[in-house]
């Protein structure tokens, strides 16, 4: 059970990280037009 909740635990962290990223892509382009990241 222990096992389980840690590999949850940083499953949802990365689940929260790539969230973030993925936002961050978003919100890039309004803030930063001249950038363009491949």
């Amino acid at each position: 059970h222990i096992l389980y909740f840690i590999s949850n635990k940083i499953s949802c962290e990365k689940e929260a990280k790539l969230k973030l990223i993925i936002s961050d892509s978003k919100l890039e382009p309004k803030y930063h037009p001249h950038h363009h990241h491949h």
